[in-house]
């Protein structure tokens, strides 16, 4: 709901010159009737003499670019975001038990629920990138993108409605995309963040990169190289 409501009046030109504005629209309106052919009564020159002063002074204030300006004034409540890792990383079961278990007792907790009855709340889901959250989450992206979505966010709110402050919840695997700190860093709202899952990182084998010869012969042995990354495995 809005409240004030006020209207300005500004000028292109400094206020001293309505002063000398005043003093040209006098001077020229006393030139104008000061001998009068034929002549005129008393009143009817006053009468004269006022109206064209006033025409006088409207046109120099019209040359001094005026400007009214009309301004709304009201309480707006930021809006609040809720992020949820959707990627297939929250489906892994860990020494800290079912991920999926986890972040679904979250999504029907009292403390969320007491959340949205207090602040406008979205809700967003994301992988590789953000998107509303319609239905329920089925963790099967196939990356983890959280400084890609948190400047999706960011740009989501950059106009309308302000975003006070943002909450992840995620697993921190972040293996897609922009660095989340620098895009954090970036954000002009807070971001809280509900860990999911054991902080140990579990085992991980990526394919970065693939390379082979574009024409190949039946029979005829070719070589390919691949670029691997793994944690967790020796050797």
């Amino acid at each position: 709901m809005f409240g004030t409501e006020t209207i300005d009046l500004f000028f292109g030109y400094s206020p001293a010159f309505w002063g000398v504005a005043a003093v040209i629209a006098a001077a020229f309106t006393l030139l104008a009737y000061r001998i009068t052919n034929p002549p005129i009564s008393g009143a009817k020159r006053f009468f004269l003499i006022l109206f064209r002063f006033i025409a006088f002074f409207v046109l120099i204030s019209m040359i001094m670019e005026p400007l009214l300006a009309w301004a709304k004034a009201g309480e707006v409540q930021p809006r609040l975001a809720i992020l949820w890792d959707n990627s297939s990383s929250l489906s892994l079961v860990d020494r800290s038990g079912d991920r999926k278990i986890a972040v679904r007792e979250i999504l029907d907790s009292q403390t969320i629920k007491d959340i949205r009855r207090e602040f406008p709340t979205d809700d967003f889901a994301f992988s590789d990138s953000l998107y509303p959250l319609a239905e329920k989450l089925t963790f099967d992206g196939e990356v983890t993108a959280i400084g890609r979505a948190i400047l999706q966010l960011r740009k989501r709110y950059s106009t309308g409605d302000p975003l006070g402050a943002a909450i992840i919840i995620t697993d921190g695997e972040a293996n897609y995309g922009e660095d989340p700190l620098g895009a954090a860093y970036r954000a002009e709202f807070p971001i809280h963040t509900i860990g999911i899952g054991d902080p140990t990182p579990p085992g991980d084998v990526i394919l970065r990169q693939i390379t082979a010869q574009k024409v190949a012969y039946v029979g005829q042995d070719f070589p390919i190289i691949a670029g691997i990354s793994a944690y967790g495995f020796g050797g």
